[in-house]
């Protein structure tokens, strides 16, 4: 969130919200799932789009998060959340091929 301070000649950007990352290790010791940082990440915003229902929303993330599920998830949101994030330089940004069904032979 960007907050204008009277102290500040510019915004300041606040965290709204904040996801405790547990290590595959802790999470198998507490018999929990794991999430990884994208998975609670993509949570996290789920939660504000679905708080805010009437504004957008930037995510700046570093390339930890610029991966294919927090892409998949802000292209699924993205008439209200748009993504700013480094990805990986061999990143396929295309559509998977689509399906076909085999034909039936040709009698």
């Amino acid at each position: 969130m960007l907050v204008k301070f009277p102290f500040a000649t510019r915004p300041w950007a606040l965290p709204v919200l904040v996801g405790l990352y547990r290590s595959a290790d802790d999470d198998r010791a507490r018999r929990r799932r794991h999430r990884t940082p994208a998975q609670l990440m993509c949570g996290l915003l789920r939660l504000v789009l679905l708080r805010f229902p009437t504004r957008s929303f930037v995510f700046v993330g570093d390339s930890g998060y610029g991966t294919h599920e927090v892409a998949r998830f802000c292209h699924r949101h993205r008439a209200r959340l748009t993504l700013v994030s480094k990805l990986h330089p061999d990143a396929n940004l295309f559509l998977p091929r689509r399906r076909t069904r085999a034909r039936a032979g040709r009698g």
